[in-house]
């Protein structure tokens, strides 16, 4: 378990409650105090009674020299007498996975910074009074103990596209830490300072030769960077290209240890295995039984605070061994996101009600956030006519003003390149993203890490969309830090990394159709360490009774927000095998189950 609650009053006559008892309480001082468990060795409190400044240090954070290891004292002593003497530049060169908690005892302020991504989600409360914070939101809403009131517009953007932009929560009041940030609270007021804003800087004088090159070379100092420590490492490897990188750039094979998740021992574990064998490393496969989504419903739904669809907590279950043989676990991240340019928008073809995406850029300058509204990656079909009528919803123009507000606070304007738009948009926050809940799951029982550094991301923003577009620079960076893994083949087209993106994306669709019309119809895949989600649902008799149960219940879902007629003709629809509507159900599962915990936690 992993989570911690802090809480700073302003006024010192304020009568201080007993906190939420998670293992350890420390009382900062008379104003400030903070409650934590943590199976991991990456949250640290540190005291420097020399400038009277607390650090309480959540996560990794180094610079971009790979001389300073993370979290080295001396540099984030550096860094906070930077920040009290407000020489903000210093903040453009913090690196890594962090969120950094600087109490001033002389002050009696709190200053938050968090990494560029906000990949440690980090929540607060404040009022006149006092500040809470947490990287749970649902503990600050049980320590209030007050009654909620729903943010329905979060609420709406979670069941469109999967996660929650911006600021907000499902709970009115209770905030989420912006990206990239310098957060400020004194006296029951909070301010805050964007250090680093995500914009492309397109090199005219592009070199695909040098940028492959570089992008190896970057790899390979990263990982020879985050293994350097005596340490047992392992990764979760997958057959895709996120997790390859990885093996690939651990050019001194200090990864002993690779996982391999599966319903039963497919293409994709093989893939793991040939390459986990041609590094040196013990392959392990784990393979779920048939309930596992359904027994993982709680924790994950918890660690996740219900903004992340429940599906994504894989690994809950395992980490428990897995922690036993190694110290560090690497897991796949933005790397995949950024490089192989699955999000960038592509000419389609329409087939009735299906859509193939074509592997070529659509060049057209149209309207950027009717661009990128639909064309956004992880947008949720079919959830028309679920909200309430009488609430008069235009979940579109919800979504459009939403994206307006971000490209403005990004760009300081919307008219940009609809490319640009959702890349920005589909990358921004990646912590609030619905398959981040993966790293929060596994961070919660064992320190994990990924290739993502900051240092990646200003060499990809040089680089021009129809290059990253196609994916072929990872795969050639790949390829040339080690040849014998660019030979082995990629599970979704069965081709090596060699072959071009047109043939790779030819390759992959054939499967995918081949698959669908001839392969086992349940819900174990052929080619993936996933399940067919789909399926699982319909083959699944306690996931269908959950989700019913949620939807019958109008204590959880309520009538004020959601069409309870409509939610239960789309689940018939589904377990008929009419229509599919599993990420539409697991998104109420997900929301549904998180609120009948914290009302059960609060009552």
């Amino acid at each position: 378990m992993r989570k911690y609650i802090g809480e700073l009053f302003f006024d010192e006559t304020v009568s201080k409650r007993n906190m939420i008892s998670f293992s350890k309480k420390k009382d900062i001082d008379e104003r400030f105090r903070i409650d934590y468990v943590s199976n991991t060795n990456d949250f640290n409190i540190y005291h420097y009674a020399d400038i009277n400044i607390t650090l309480i240090v959540d996560g990794e954070l180094y610079s971009n020299d790979f001389n300073i290891k993370a979290n080295d004292k001396d540099f984030l002593k550096k860094i906070m007498l930077d920040i009290v003497e407000n020489k903000f530049n210093t903040l453009e060169e913090l690196n890594g996975s962090f969120n950094l908690i600087l109490y001033s005892h002389k002050s009696k302020e709190i200053k938050i910074i968090n990494d560029r991504f906000a990949t440690r989600p980090l929540y607060y409360f404040v009022d006149e009074k006092r500040l809470l914070f947490s990287n749970r939101m649902s503990e600050i809403a049980i320590y209030r103990n007050t009654n909620i009131n729903l943010n329905y517009k979060a609420i709406i953007e979670f069941f469109k596209l999967q996660m929650v932009f911006g600021s907000k929560t499902f709970i009115e009041n209770i905030y989420s830490l912006e990206k990239a940030t310098l957060n400020n609270f004194s006296n029951g007021k909070m301010t805050n300072f964007r250090y680093w804003s995500f914009k492309h800087h397109i090199d005219r004088d592009f070199s695909e030769k040098k940028y492959i090159s570089d992008l190896s070379d970057l790899m390979k100092q990263i990982m020879c960077f985050k293994t350097e420590e005596d340490m047992k490492y392992g990764v979760f490897l997958s057959g895709g290209l996120d997790s390859r990188a990885i093996m690939a750039a651990d050019i001194k094979s200090k990864i002993s240890q690779v996982y391999t998740l599966g319903d039963s021992f497919n293409i994709e574990c093989e893939i793991s295995k040939s390459i986990a064998e041609h590094k040196g490393a013990k392959f392990n496969y784990i393979e779920r039984e048939s309930n596992h989504y359904y027994n993982i419903i709680k924790d994950s739904v918890e660690i996740g605070d219900g903004m992340h669809n429940y599906l994504n907590g894989h690994f809950i279950g395992f980490l428990d061994q897995i922690s036993q043989d190694v110290d560090i676990i690497f897991n796949g991240s933005l790397i995949e996101q950024f490089w192989q340019g699955s999000k960038f928008i592509k000419k389609n073809l329409y087939f009735h009600q299906y859509k193939l995406s074509l592997p070529f850029i659509d060049k057209s300058k149209d309207n950027p956030i009717d661009k990128v509204l639909e064309n956004f990656p992880r947008k949720v079909p079919n959830i028309e006519g679920i909200f309430n009528k009488d609430l008069d919803l235009d979940v579109d123009l919800l979504i459009k003003e939403t994206f307006k507000e971000m490209l403005e606070i990004n760009f300081q304007k919307i008219d940009i390149d609809p490319q640009e738009a959702i890349d920005y948009l589909a990358c921004d926050s990646y912590g609030r993203y619905s398959s981040h809940l993966n790293q929060l799951c596994i961070n919660n029982e064992i320190n994990y890490r990924t290739i993502y550094d900051n240092r990646l991301i200003d060499l990809l923003l040089k680089v021009p969309i129809k290059y990253r577009a196609s994916g072929d620079l990872l795969r050639k960076a790949i390829t040339r830090l080690d040849p014998e893994i660019g030979k082995i083949p990629l599970s979704s087209s069965r081709l090596s990394l060699k072959r071009n993106y047109n043939l790779q994306w030819l390759a992959t669709n054939y499967h995918r159709v081949y698959n669908k019309l001839y392969k086992s119809k349940n819900y174990k895949s052929e080619n993936y360490s996933w399940p067919n989600y789909s399926r699982l649902i319909i083959e699944n008799k306690k996931i269908q009774q959950n989700i019913l149960s949620i939807i019958e219940d109008s204590s959880i879902l309520s009538d004020k927000i959601f069409d309870r007629e409509i939610l239960r003709e789309k689940f018939n629809q589904h377990v008929h095998g009419i229509k599919d509507h599993e990420r539409l159900l697991t998104q109420v599962l997900t929301f549904g189950e998180w609120h009948k915990m914290i009302k059960r936690r609060m009552s």
